[in-house]
């Protein structure tokens, strides 16, 4: 067999493509796709290799962690030219510093992306969108098509790039002929291994490494069959190594493997190990995941549990690491110590994904806890849950935290978990229960509440009310929330009565609304509120729709959807493409519109009250084009907006006001930054 050539056999094309690019001198992003073993490592590699002295080359890769480290990929591209990204954990600190990294002409490759961490896809998108600012930045992703279905967080994430220039590269199976070269002398039937393999590259190198009398039928038989020939030192060190997601740095690796290098020697040699730079791992992921899944479940644990105490006696080790360790691992103490943590780090940092796959990780342990950490944990799991479009996951994990709470009395936790699971009813349609709910925080707030905590309440009941259409009681509940909100230096609060305020006055007809909203956007970039932010950009752009002011709305939707989809506010984004659909349902872009909507529809299980909002503009889209399927669809919808009490997409203008055609809040309070109010 040719093994050091056959890994680029029918790649030529490819790489003189990628080398082009860069060579042209544009910014420009190059995704490179392909089923896993197609060869999309090797081809980077050679790349790479070739690319000229001009240019900057930084290379990272995502890896299969139960949930991956925050902004993983980014940190290790820039660990050798150091500065800030090399320890980035927060998205909005580091986008700033991302793009001064591309003032000089620079390469950056991030591997796998398709396992990437919401934090580094947020960056990522804020990169690209942003490209033609910046000098001979060429950024290539590479990631499996065949790992994505239709819900995947990368669909999304590569949809968002629709506007944006972007060449792509699709690697194809070799050919028959290819794999008649690659096994040219190996004593193999040429067309029996092409019809095995599938021209798989990665399966066809295994496969002819394997002994001449075994046909193995998977990939996973080809790569086992491979170790058959390995000694026993050398499969403990392989072993060991399989059980670790990502590559192992040569100066730790005694540490990992102890005295057993002649056995990474030989490991190597035999070609299922290879150092890579300053690393030493697996040829292919696929190999990894093989010999980790062949292990006898003891052996894993163990094996994990080594790697999972050297992490614990590391100063730098990230949380996620230590949580996938402990997890396969078994070890519950450690995982009910470092799940709760690396949940809210990756919470803050805007990853729900991998909030959410850390708490689901320790939730089986829960009772292990006492109450209050118990109560705590769930609270955090229904506000993921919620983030992540399954409201009636979301205000089950809810109640379950309120009983727990309740059995301690009234709290400040309390009222906080009780205007919570009001927004989680009120997103899962239940209206009723939540403005119930929203009037027992109220009522406990006035008895053991701050002043922030009875800001929050107030303005959680305010909110509920201007969304149900109820203006008039709506408006003074608002104004007393944002004195409150003023009076105990809670930003956050006070731009959300900005924002629920301008529901209101709009509802009323009165101009004063607009000016509202806008405030609200304003106020809450200024301090970093960012929720309130996504929230400002979802009801502007619906008062804007519904006062026909076309050119704002455009903008609106623009900036609003940039900035959502940057920093992970699913169901905000999901509000803004609706009323991007409506857009182009009045520029008459009918099946355009009609497209948007079906996908959206598709693309969550759980839409929750959205569904007031997205089935009805369908039914709207259906009604203009005549399709006789819009009258029942629309008057379904109908019932379920009286159902929830709704107006999300039904408003009309009511002119009665409370005190006149204004409002007496016009100014917001002082600009300190503040938390999320969590409603």
């Amino acid at each position: 067999m040719r093994h050091g050539q056959a890994r680029l056999i029918e790649r030529d094309q490819h790489v003189q493509e990628l080398l082009d690019v860069i060579a042209a001198g544009d910014s420009t992003a190059v995704l490179v796709a392909g089923e896993a073993g197609i060869g999309k490592t090797s081809l980077i590699r050679e790349m790479v290799a070739r690319v000229g002295p001009e240019y900057r080359v930084l290379a990272g890769s995502c890896d299969d962690f139960l949930a991956p480290p925050l902004l993983q990929p980014i940190r290790d591209a820039f660990r050798v030219a150091g500065g800030p990204m090399a320890t980035a954990t927060e998205p909005e600190a580091v986008f700033n510093d991302f793009l001064a990294e591309f003032r000089r002409p620079t390469v950056l490759v991030i591997e796998d992306v398709h396992w990437a961490d919401d934090a580094t896809l947020d960056v990522l998108r804020y990169l690209v969108h942003r490209l033609e600012q910046l000098p001979g930045a060429i950024v290539v992703l590479t990631y499996r098509e065949d790992s994505l279905d239709a819900r995947h967080p990368l669909r999304g994430w590569l949809g968002s790039l629709a506007d944006v220039p972007i060449r792509r590269i699709s690697l194809q199976p070799l050919s028959r002929d290819a794999v008649r070269w690659m096994s040219a002398g190996s004593g193999r039937d040429a067309d029996e291994l092409h019809a095995l393999t599938g021209g798989n590259p990665f399966y066809v190198t295994e496969v002819l490494a394997g002994p001449i009398d075994a046909i193995p039928a998977t990939v996973v038989d080809a790569v086992l069959a491979r170790l058959s020939r390995l000694d026993k030192e050398s499969l403990a060190v392989v072993e060991q190594l399989a059980v670790i997601p990502t590559t192992v740095e040569l100066q730790h690796i005694t540490q990992v493997i102890g005295s057993k290098l002649d056995g990474l020697s030989r490991a190597e040699q035999a070609g299922v190990l290879e150092a890579h730079g300053s690393t030493v791992g697996f040829r292919h992921e696929w190999a990894r995941r093989a010999i980790e899944q062949a292990l006898p479940p003891v052996r894993r644990r163990l094996l994990n549990a080594h790697i999972l105490e050297l992490m614990l006696h590391c100063d730098d080790v990230h949380q996620f690491r230590v949580v996938h360790h402990a997890v396969q691992a078994g070890n519950i103490a450690v995982l009910l110590d470092y799940g709760p943590r690396a949940a809210r780090e990756a919470s803050e940092a805007g990853s729900h994904r991998q909030a959410l796959a850390a708490l689901e990780a320790v939730l089986p342990y829960a009772d292990r806890l006492d109450v209050p950490e118990r109560a705590a944990l769930l609270d955090a799991y229904a506000w993921e849950l919620h983030i992540a479009h399954r409201f009636a996951d979301a205000v089950q994990a809810g109640q379950q935290a309120l009983d727990l709470f309740e059995q301690l009395g009234e709290s400040l936790p309390l009222v906080e978990t009780l205007m919570r699971q009001s927004r989680f009813l009120y997103m899962a349609g239940d209206t009723a229960l939540a403005i119930t709910l929203a009037d027992k925080a109220i009522a406990i707030a006035s008895r053991v509440g701050t002043v922030a905590v009875r800001a929050s309440a107030a303005a959680g009941r305010g909110m509920l009310m201007a969304l149900t259409g109820d203006a008039v009681d709506a408006i003074p509940e608002l104004e007393r929330a944002h004195d409150l909100a003023c009076e105990a230096g809670r930003s956050d609060i006070d731009a959300l009565c900005h924002n629920y305020l301008g529901l209101a006055w709009c509802d009323l007809g009165s101009p004063t609304g607009l000016k509202h909203l806008r405030t609200s956007i304003e106020l809450a970039t200024q301090t970093g509120d960012y929720e309130a932010v996504a929230r400002g950009y979802t009801n502007l752009a619906e008062m804007l729709y519904r006062e026909t002011h076309w050119t704002e709305l455009a903008d609106c939707l623009r900036d609003g959807l940039e900035f959502v989809r940057e920093r992970g506010f699913g169901s905000h984004a999901y509000n803004l493409e609706v009323h991007q659909a409506l857009l182009d349902l009045r520029l008459g872009e009918w099946a355009a519109a009609e497209k948007r909507l079906r996908r959206l529809i598709d693309s969550v299980d759980d839409q929750g009250m959205l569904s007031v909002l997205s089935l009805s503009s369908l039914g709207r889209v259906l009604a203009r084009r005549g399709a006789p399927e819009a009258g029942g669809l629309l008057a379904d919808v109908w019932q379920r907006a009286r159902r929830q009490r709704s107006l999300t997409g039904w408003r009309m203008p009511r002119r009665r006001t409370p005190n006149g055609p204004g409002s007496t809040t016009s100014r917001s309070c002082s600009a300190r930054s503040g938390k999320r109010s969590g409603i």
